[in-house]
């Protein structure tokens, strides 16, 4: 007979976790987590600082297409009246539509007058000894406001000269301020009844004037309007400009506030100062466009909620964008 086995006299036995597996596992889990939050965290910053450049790329290339088409279509004559000019901004007084000050908490945030400019090439080693390029370039706190006569059709208006300006201008938006770039067109009726001279003396109806009562008008040329935004997080504008032999026009020198292309040497720009003469055939547009990152720095910075050097941080983010136009337009 097979042998019996006595009939067992207890419950099988459950073993569980010890203290140490868990600690295992939990590490293991903390460090896979861990792990994959730095993967997200990492994939959005890259998408957010990819669709933060091709934002301002998107900006970038659209103005610097604005700017070619005008700077090619550029009326230019030899009467004496000056027909195309770029006045370097150096006071903030004169920058824009607001002519807000660029202080806050008692210090200066960014450099005002011959400390905010680095024009190159400008011919003087004391202000240039390092042989940097364009983008190293800086035009000033406020930017170079550009103003020509250029023909650009538009709907239902005829083709002929009009008076179309570009220029930064800080803007507050509520408590924080935000830097653009605008363009003005004023129309060519109105461009026909004010005259094609940018230095004309100052008036009511003059190009460098900006009352109310002109809004639609000339006077959009110095104090654009809302309407008139055409890049946003843009904190330099400027452009070089050569002969046509490609002898430089300006920047020539260090005390360079611009150009005016006029045979009448003796005009002053309404800004004061004298600039250079000459009718240029060559420019390089420069434009600084802040990345998302720069831009919320800048804010932080100006709202006293940081500390930094204004141009150090938007030198560490912004990206330059440049373009060498051709200006078609030959003195008559």
């Amino acid at each position: 007979m097979p042998a019996k086995f006595p009939p067992q006299s207890c419950a099988v036995k459950r073993r569980g976790f010890t203290i140490i597996e868990l600690l295992v596992a939990v590490s293991i889990t903390v460090v896979m987590v861990g792990l994959m939050l730095t993967v997200v965290t990492n994939v959005l910053t890259l998408w957010n600082r990819t669709s933060g450049d091709l934002s301002a790329e998107n900006q970038a290339r659209h103005a610097l297409d604005l700017l070619a088409r005008d700077l090619q279509g550029a009326v230019i004559r030899t009467d004496g009246n000056v027909w195309l000019a770029a006045t370097v901004q150096a006071t903030s007084g004169a920058a824009g539509m607001t002519g807000e000050s660029w202080t806050a908490g008692g210090g200066t945030l960014k450099p005002t007058g011959a400390e905010s400019l680095r024009l190159v090439p400008a011919l003087v080693p004391a202000v240039n000894d390092d042989g940097a390029g364009l983008e190293a370039a800086r035009f000033g706190q406020g930017g170079m406001w550009l103003r020509l006569f250029t023909v650009e059709s538009a709907a239902g208006q005829p083709s002929a000269p009009r008076a179309v300006s570009y220029q930064l201008a800080r803007r507050a938006v509520g408590d924080v301020y935000n830097y653009q770039l605008f363009r003005s067109s004023v129309s060519p009726e109105n461009t026909f009844n004010t005259g094609y001279d940018l230095f004309m003396a100052p008036a009511t109806t003059s190009y460098n004037t900006g009352s109310a009562a002109a809004a639609r008008g000339v006077g959009t040329i110095r104090r654009p309007r809302a309407d008139f935004l055409l890049a946003n997080d843009v904190i330099d504008f400027g452009v070089r400009f050569f002969a046509t032999d490609g002898t430089v026009l300006f920047p020539s020198r260090a005390s360079d506030i611009g150009l005016a292309a006029t045979s009448d040497q003796t005009k002053l720009p309404p800004e004061g100062g004298v600039p250079e003469y000459g009718f240029p055939g060559i420019a390089d547009v420069f434009l600084r466009i802040l990345t998302p990152e720069g831009a919320r720095q800048i804010r932080a910075l100006e709202a006293g909620d940081i500390a930094g050097n204004w141009w150090e941080i938007a030198l560490a983010n912004s990206q330059v964008y440049t373009r060498r136009v051709m200006i078609a337009s030959r003195p008559l």
